[in-house]
Parts: C-alpha cells; structure tokens; sequence
C-alpha cells in the first residue's frame, strides 16, 4: 500500500511540472511576441525619418530683397573725449590747508573760492613789506615836496643875497677906482676895495653854482632815487600782498570740480596737483589719421559722435582743425573736432566711434559688406532664385564704408539676395528660407 501511495504521489508531481512548464512556454512566446514587435515599430520609425531626410535636404538661409537706397561713404575713426578747457590747480606756495570749500562734480563759478590756506607764515613778510612802502613813500614826498621846495629857496636867496653885494662893491669899486686915479684915494685903500670885490664875487659866483647845481643835478637826483625806493618798495609789498592772497585759492574758469586731492590740515603744493576745475561745455576730440583719409577731411564735413556708454545717443561734431604736416613719430595727421556737450551728458574719458563723411550715393544697391563673398579678385553673392535654389552671382562693389558697400553691377533691385547660410552654398543648392 505505501508503495502504492509513492508511486501515485510520483504522478502527480509529474503533471504538476508538465502544466508547469507549458505556461512558462506561453508566457515566453509573448514576451518574445512583445519584442518583435517593438523592433518593428523602431525600425519602421528609423526607415520613416530615413525617407523624410532624404526628401528634405535644403539648406536653411535667410534673404533680403535688394532696394535702391541713399550711400553715405565715410571714414571711421576712435578717441577718447576730453573738456576743451581744464584749469589745474596748484598752490603757489605750499601751505597748510584751513578750508576746503567744494568737493568732486560741483559747478563753480569763476573767482569762486575753492579752499584757503594759513598765511601765518606771511603775515610777517607783509607787515614788513608794509612798513618799508610807508618809509619809502614819506621820502619820495619829502624828496618832490614841501622840504625840496624850501631848500631850493633858500639856495636861490643866498645867491641874491650875493649877488646883490656884489653888485653894490663894484659900483664902489668904480667910483673908488676914479678917486685913486685922480690921487683922491691912497693905494692901499684901492686895493683893500679891490680885494673886497673880488671875495664878493667869488662868494656870488658859489652861491649861483650851488643854487643851479642843485636845480640841474641834485633835486633830480634825490627825487629820481626816492621814486625808485619807493618803486622797490611798492613791489616789495605787492609782492608779499600777492602771496597773501594766494592763500585763497579760486576758480579761474567756470566750471566742475574734476579732483580734488586735498585734505585739511594737510600741506597742499607739495606734491603738485591739488584740484582741477573742468569745463566740459564743449568736449574735444583729437584725432589721427592717415595720410589717405586726411585727404578726405574738409572743414565742412559731415561729423557724428557716438558713445560706448551712450549707445542710443549720437552726436554731431565739429571740425575744429586739419593738421598740416604729418606726426614724425607717427606718420599721421591729426584732427581736431569739438561736440556741443551743453546736456553735460559727455564726460571726460569716454571712448567715442566717431564716422567722418566725405561721399553721398543716391540711388545705390547697397548690401551688407559680409553678404559679398571674395574668391580672388572676384566677388559674388547668392541670389534666390524661382525654384528655391541658389544661383551663384559675379557682382562689382563700389564704394565701401565698413558696414555697407554699393553693387556697381551684376544685381538688381527687386532680386533676393543670400545674406545669412551663403558661405555653405554651392550654385544650384536647394534652400530653404528661414527669415527674410
């Protein structure tokens, strides 16, 4: 019986694989199923993109019509702005700052006081100076007044005076002389006569020469050298009231304070720059150029400004000045243009593309400069044909100003021109436009 019981449990255990492994059959055969079709799909995909690519092998371009336009032709040229008039102030005398009165940027008036300097060690100077202008100016008055005046009357009344004597001895003299002719009169008395008249007019004759000598010679001379002391002097003293003045320092020019580099309680002059005074109501730019565009350069020509900080901005300048002979060092001639900068919106430094016009084109096909491919020295463009190809183009450009150049011939206005995928072209290419 038991083996009876094994060899039926044998059977059983028998159909349980054999069901066991028909569904395992089952479930492989649609995973199998799952796959393949999964594989199909792929490549009935990659056969589906195959095909669209083969259908579609354009190349993408973007294209403009050509239109007849204005041509400005003109030169392009870079600087740096700069104020068309920069006071720089430095201190005389280096001296201990007292007072700083405006700082960076503020607008100043001519004659303005920027900052105030000790005078303590000047006061004494001019005290002094002071004082010898006094002196001097007191012995310049004596010297042309009131005291030369009395001197001189005093010389001119001695000389009367001896005059008058002398003049009375001679007619004693005569008169004397006919009595001692006559006997009337001993020798010895004549002669103590004569002798009496010859001391007078001795005496006169020294009172006349000190009297002319000092109207010819010395009063001159004691005037001429009061007035020169008191010239001396009077420099002397405007000299140390000069300095004095430099204390205080002021604006020469109207204005903005562009640095300023002093401190108070600092010695300013010392080290050289102390502020600067900016005005930038007009700013100027000078520039270089060759000797092949100075050539194109007139007084009269058309200048615009622009800024790399001001990029919605532009300008219009000025010709101010054409150099006349070229830079040694350089090769170059410079140029001079001023811009109205009455916005003060320009600043000092900035750097400025700057576009000087010489030549005006009216009707021109102008394209722009990278559309033309060169090959040599041919040029050609791309044009759009009516199938959607490309059709390669032998043009003549003209006139260039770096941004756009004139087609003297070989396009038309109307045609429409490859500017953007050209240099990947070949002529007959398919294209497709993307822009235009």
């Amino acid at each position: 019986m038991r083996e009876e019981g094994l060899i039926m449990n044998s059977k059983n255990d028998h159909k349980d694989k054999m069901k066991m492994s028909a569904k395992n059959k089952k479930i492989m055969t649609v995973i199998l199923a799952v796959i393949f079709v999964a594989f199909a799909v792929r490549i009935g995909i990659n056969l589906l993109s195959s095909k669209e690519e083969e259908a579609d092998n354009s190349i993408p371009v973007s294209v403009m019509t050509a239109e007849e336009t204005g041509f400005e032709e003109y030169i392009e040229i870079f600087g740096t702005a700069k104020p068309e008039r920069e006071s720089v102030i430095v201190p005389k005398i280096p001296a201990t700052v007292e007072k700083i009165n405006v700082k960076p940027g503020q607008s100043v008036k001519k004659g303005d006081v920027l900052f105030v300097m000790s005078t303590e060690d000047i006061d004494s100077q001019l005290k002094q100076a002071e004082a010898g202008y006094e002196i001097a100016e007191n012995n310049s008055r004596n010297a042309s007044g009131a005291a030369s005046e009395q001197q001189l009357q005093q010389l001119k009344a001695a000389m009367e005076s001896a005059r008058i004597n002398y003049e009375d001895a001679r007619v004693n003299y005569d008169r004397m002389k006919t009595l001692y002719e006559s006997g009337g009169v001993s020798k010895k008395d004549f002669e103590q006569i004569e002798n009496g008249l010859a001391l007078l007019k001795t005496q006169y004759e020294t009172a006349k020469k000190s009297h002319d000598l000092y109207v010819q010679e010395i009063k001159p001379i004691s005037s001429n050298i009061a007035q020169a002391q008191l010239k001396q002097a009077e420099a002397g003293y405007e000299s140390a009231k000069k300095q004095h003045d430099d204390m205080i320092v002021r604006a020469d020019i109207d204005g903005e304070i562009g640095v300023s580099k002093i401190e108070v309680g600092k010695i300013a002059g010392a080290q050289g720059v102390a502020m600067t005074v900016v005005d930038y109501r007009k700013i100027v730019l000078d520039l270089w150029v060759t000797e092949e565009n100075v050539a194109r350069i007139s007084d009269n020509s058309v200048c615009k400004v622009k800024f790399d900080v001001l990029p919605e901005r532009e300008f219009n300048a000025r010709i101010e000045g054409v150099g006349a002979s070229v830079d040694p060092a350089s090769g170059l001639y410079q140029v001079k243009l001023s811009v109205d900068n009455s916005s003060t919106l320009i600043k000092p430094g900035m750097y400025a593309s700057i576009k000087i016009f010489d030549k005006a084109i009216d009707n021109a096909i102008t394209l722009p400069t990278d559309t033309v491919i060169r090959d040599g020295e041919e040029s050609y463009v791309f044009v759009l044909d009516s199938d959607g190809k490309a059709q390669k183009r032998k043009v003549t450009s003209g006139a260039d100003n770096g941004e756009v150049l004139v087609i003297s011939s070989g396009l038309k206005a109307g045609e429409k021109v490859i500017f953007r995928g050209q240099d990947y072209l070949d002529d007959g290419d398919s294209v497709r436009v993307v822009t235009e």
